[in-house]
Parts: structure tokens; C-alpha cells; sequence
């Protein structure tokens, strides 16, 4: 067994600290696959433009800015790295993602919504059309600063028409290469670090849509997802405050745990997995057993997630609990997709990230369902309530 340490989680108001334990990873075998076949990847399904693509020329071509890792490595090798094979010089091969840096504003990777930061790396800075750094020379951080550029702007190219102009008005630092993980509230920022040597967060974008998810929410819900707003709910385990749920009904904390991981479905709907790149696992990162794949863990009730960290005395757990919470949703998209045409997603997508609003700290899984339900009869007279009223059911949530 390697031994992973947890990463500390911050959600910082006045004084907070919400941990997310990184647990169970084995020691991997398989080896790093050299002539990869992309053909796994349906970019219909993903929130790509056309210009940017798959390409193993991409570090000799012109017409892209940089070449980076489509979601990640371990996505992109489509099996977890061996520990001999494991290393940023063994990664420079499935840099074939070939894509535009788009809507900069000046030299440095920042535009109207986003500016990426360093705490101990130069900042990048691009004076032609073309950058493209390798993760084997990557000490400066330059291909983790890229990869946060690409990933952030492409979540708000994509969300931008839904979100709230609470959000929307904001500009949303991103630091690459911090001594800790986490989404600070107050300073609206997102801090990724590394997990172990030359493996940093950065390379991995489900991680850093995963924290823009609960920047999104934070701001959507006006603060009312705060410390300082949380209530009875919740309780301290596992040497950490506020990190577990008094029931299996849920808490906020678990609602805003399961938002970040709905919003890396809604990204990468073809590999709805948070972490592969942290657990090196093309299953994500699992938390007690519970893997952060709404493939796998979709079917697992609120009362499977809620007694999922039972022998670390951590009934609840937020992260494990807030799985229920995005497979409610993303079973409910799911169910949407088979039987509507992508006009009514669209617009499910929409009532997703208008429910954000309505959030605040004294939620439950059910009380949520209740506003869900009441927000879809004012902008859709009801049309998306049977299918989400049946699925959220199906996992133990019902409205009261």
C-alpha cells in the first residue's frame, strides 16, 4: 500500500476547514501505453470547440496555441501509470491535445473572468501566438499555468449564458503551484498544489472544474453556503470540522461536495470522474471506498454513502455523503438524454445552476429537492419534475 496523504480542503469565510480524504490507492502495474489510440474520446459529448482537437503532430503544428492533456494523463492513457513508468518526462507524449489559448487580454494567461497566478513559479507570459511547454521541463509550473487557463475558460465559454451575474461579475484567481488545495471564498480564489513531486493538481482539470463548481455555487448562493450559515446538520469527524452529515438526508456541505462533482460530469460527460490524476486511476479518487465516478457510484443510495466511512467513525463523510447528491442529478440528466432531444437538456442544465441560488446552509438533500422541484415549476411548469422526483428517490431523497 502507498501511503497518500490527505489533502486539506479549504473553504475559507472567516475560519474554516472542510478535509477531503484521499484514501485506498494501491500500488499500480500498468504501464504507460506509448502509440495511444484517442478513439475512446466523442467530442460531440464534450464542451470542445472545433478548432481544437486530437493530434499527434500537435507540437509541430502552427494553427494550435499549446498542446496540452485532454482532462488529464491518466485519462488521456486510459489505465493508471506504474510506479516505475510514473514522472512528468513520461508524459510528454500524450501532450496531443491541440488547442487555442482564447479571449487573453494581455501577455499573461488571464482575460475578463480568470486570471492564473503563481506562488513560487514566473508567471507565463506569451508574446507570440504559440507556447507550448513540455511537463518534462516543467518546473516553472508554465504547462500547469496553461492547463488552467484552457480548462477555466472553457468552463465559463460554456456556463457563461446560465450563471448569475453574482458570479459573472466576479474574477476568479487560480494559483498553480500553492502549498494547499482548496477554494478560498473571500479572496474568490482556487489554490492547487501538488500532490506528491511533479505530479501537480493543475494537470488534472477535473480537479480545478471540481473547485470552479463551488466557487460558482458559493457565489450564486450569496454567501449563504458560509461557515457561518451552516447548521445542526452537520457535525465534526475524522479530525475535521463540519466534515460529516448528522443523516443520511444530507447537509450542505455534502450538497456543495456533490455540485463540484455534477459540474466535472457536466464538462466531461464521457468520464464523469473526479481525480484520476491524484489516485492514478481511470476510476477517479475514491473516499472510503466510494469512487467519485458517477458511472460506477450512481446507483449507491444516500444510506450507501452515508455509512460508506462507518470504521474511520465517519458516518456522513461530506465528500462520500455529496456523491448521492451529484448522481441524483447527473441520473437525472441521464434519463433526460434517452428520452428528450438536447434543446430540454440544455434547459435542465439551466434549472442545475438556477437551483444554486436558492441554496443556503441549513439545506438537506430534501429540502433542496424541494426548491429544485418549486424552481422547475416557475421556469418550466414542471416538465423536468417527474423524472427528477423519481430518480432522486431512487437514491433515498425524497421531498418533504
Amino acid at each position: 500500500m502507498i501511503y497518500r496523504p490527505s489533502i486539506k480542503i479549504f473553504l475559507f469565510s472567516l475560519c474554516f476547514l472542510l478535509t477531503i480524504s484521499f484514501q485506498n490507492c494501491s500500488r499500480f502495474t500498468a504501464k504507460l501505453k506509448k502509440n495511444q489510440d484517442f478513439s475512446f474520446l466523442n467530442f460531440e459529448e464534450q464542451r470542445i470547440p472545433d478548432e481544437d482537437r486530437i493530434d499527434p503532430d500537435c507540437m509541430t503544428k502552427n494553427e494550435y496555441d499549446s498542446c496540452i492533456f485532454f482532462k488529464n494523463p491518466i485519462y488521456q492513457n486510459q489505465e493508471a501509470i506504474s510506479d516505475e513508468s510514473w514522472g512528468p518526462s513520461q508524459f510528454d507524449h500524450l501532450q496531443v491535445f491541440g488547442v487555442k489559448l482564447r479571449n487573453r487580454s494581455s501577455i499573461l494567461l488571464e482575460n475578463a473572468r480568470v486570471k492564473v497566478l503563481t506562488k513560487k513559479a514566473p508567471r507565463v507570459i506569451i508574446r507570440g501566438t504559440s507556447f507550448k511547454p513540455l511537463a518534462s521541463a516543467d518546473n516553472s509550473k508554465q504547462l500547469a499555468q496553461v492547463m488552467a487557463y484552457y480548462y477555466s475558460e472553457r468552463f465559463f465559454g460554456f456556463f457563461e449564458e446560465a450563471l448569475p451575474s453574482a458570479v459573472t461579475s466576479q474574477i476568479f484567481k487560480i494559483i498553480v503551484d500553492d502549498d494547499f488545495t482548496g477554494y478560498v471564498p473571500k479572496a474568490n480564489s482556487i489554490h492547487l498544489s501538488e500532490s506528491e513531486p511533479g505530479k501537480p493538481l493543475a494537470y488534472d482539470a477535473s480537479v480545478l472544474v471540481h473547485f470552479l463548481g463551488l466557487s460558482v455555487a458559493h457565489l450564486a448562493s450569496g454567501g449563504r453556503l458560509s461557515p457561518e450559515h451552516i447548521d445542526r446538520n452537520h457535525e465534526d469527524c475524522m479530525s475535521t470540522p463540519n466534515n460529516c452529515c448528522r443523516s443520511a438526508k444530507g447537509c450542505a456541505n455534502a450538497i456543495l461536495s456533490g455540485v463540484g462533482d455534477y459540474f466535472v460530469a457536466l464538462m466531461f460527460p464521457e468520464s464523469p470522474s473526479t481525480g484520476q490524476t491524484y489516485a492514478n486511476s481511470i476510476s477517479g479518487q475514491s473516499v472510503c471506498d466510494i469512487t467519485r465516478n458517477l458511472n460506477i457510484s450512481s446507483k449507491n443510495t444516500s444510506m450507501d454513502n452515508y455509512y460508506a466511512c462507518e470504521d474511520k467513525k465517519g458516518n456522513g463523510q461530506v465528500t462520500a455523503l455529496g456523491i448521492t447528491y451529484a448522481s441524483a442529478w447527473w441520473n437525472s440528466r441521464e434519463h433526460l438524454k434517452r428520452i428528450a432531444d438536447p434543446h430540454l437538456v440544455s434547459r435542465f442544465d439551466s434549472l442545475f445552476i438556477r437551483h444554486l441560488s436558492d441554496l443556503d446552509g441549513r439545506d438537506t438533500f430534501s429540502s433542496a429537492l424541494n426548491k429544485i422541484l418549486e424552481l422547475d415549476r416557475a421556469m418550466n411548469e414542471a416538465v423536468f419534475s417527474p423524472i427528477i422526483r423519481s430518480e432522486f428517490q431512487k437514491l433515498g431523497i425524497i421531498s418533504e
